[in-house]
């Protein structure tokens, strides 16, 4: 997969801070060089600061693609094809649904029970 433009080496720091892409190349975002980092750049080109993470650092996109892309434990189970943590979370909502009418916020509460699967991986 090639990498969008302001990944590249030497593309103007500029563009990488408008966006929240680290500056320098140890991945300090400005103001920071030197002290700890640690960050997770999505699909979008944002970029999830976890040592001080804010809500709008992701789009739902981000979130879904993610979702989408992760195995359900690890990959392990019965199924010829991995289930993936969103595949698991639509289920979850279908079971949810067969028991008891949800409300629009407990479907969505359905939905998201692992979204930090997305961002964070684990």
């Amino acid at each position: 997969m090639k990498l969008p433009s302001f990944c590249e080496a030497g593309a103007p720091a500029e563009r990488r801070h408008l966006i929240g892409v680290p500056n320098d190349r140890y991945g300090a975002f400005p103001g920071q060089r030197g002290k700890p980092r640690a960050f997770v750049l999505l699909r979008s080109g944002r970029c999830v600061d976890l040592l001080s993470p804010s809500a709008d650092s992701w789009t739902d996109e981000d979130l879904a693609c993610n979702l989408a892309r992760i195995s359900r434990w690890g990959g392990a189970s019965k199924w010829r094809e991995p289930l993936s943590v969103a595949q698991h979370s639509l289920l979850v909502m279908r079971i949810r649904e067969q028991e008891e009418v949800l409300a629009p916020g407990e479907a969505l509460r359905e939905l998201l029970h692992d979204a930090s699967e997305g961002l964070l991986g684990s």
